[in-house]
């Protein structure tokens, strides 16, 4: 990762204006005004970084949601709900899904009902990758230049926290095999594999770019990440 001394900068620039830092659960709230983490912690809220480092305000990039500096390190996260759901295939009860017009379920109607739900979180997927990408460009093109160059290694981090539990997209993985069905789609290993070209490139010059490591995190598995950090 390019050497910057992100650190003096987001404590000389960000820490003055209170724009620029909030509580993770204000920050992580989704359009239904709903924390996807519950914490008091504060942390900088990089859409506003991002939307004050360009002129044009009517071509904004999109950019990930919150960031954590460090000394040696700057944590990128976006929050994104709607992974969650309250009906799946391994939850569906038979009795609750009866057709009112034939003694069953409808298959036409439910094979349509998760085939948009899938949709859905392809296009989750596709948002979040769109937010890495472009919150990277912001950095490079924007910030990075704003901070003085050091003589040290600087670890750049993607972090994505989901409404899910990765546990739970384990076993409905595993419940899939056992019954010889098409698998479910676990959402933490595809959003890592649309996130893959986003780790450690190199230009045709041999320079890195993009970032050293993409997380992908529950709620709870971030709270554990920030009492850490």
């Amino acid at each position: 990762m390019t050497t910057k001394d992100i650190a003096k900068y987001a404590k000389d620039n960000w820490l003055s204006d209170q724009r620029y830092y909030n509580t993770i659960a204000e920050i992580s709230k989704s359009e239904n005004k709903k924390a996807l983490v519950n914490s008091p912690k504060k942390i900088f809220w990089f859409d506003n970084i991002s939307n004050d480092l360009y002129e044009k305000k009517d071509k904004l990039p999109s950019s990930a949601d919150g960031a954590i500096v460090t000394t040696n390190a700057l944590y990128l996260i976006e929050f994104k709900s709607g992974f969650k759901k309250k009906i799946t295939k391994q939850n569906l009860d038979p009795e609750k899904a009866k057709c009112d017009y034939k003694d069953g379920i409808c298959k036409f109607y439910w094979d349509l009902f998760f085939k948009n739900q899938n949709t859905e979180t392809k296009n989750l997927i596709t948002s979040i990758r769109n937010k890495a990408i472009e919150s990277y460009i912001t950095l490079e093109k924007r910030l990075f230049p704003k901070c003085m160059d050091l003589d040290q290694q600087y670890k750049l981090v993607f972090i994505v926290v989901i409404d899910e539990n990765e546990l739970d997209n384990m076993e409905a993985t595993l419940g899939d095999l056992c019954s010889k069905e098409p698998l479910s789609d676990n959402c933490f290993k595809n959003i890592n594999n649309s996130l893959k070209r986003c780790i450690k490139q190199k230009d045709t010059n041999g320079e890195d770019y993009y970032y050293d490591e993409i997380k992908v995190m529950s709620s709870y598995e971030f709270i554990l990440f920030i009492e850490n950090t």
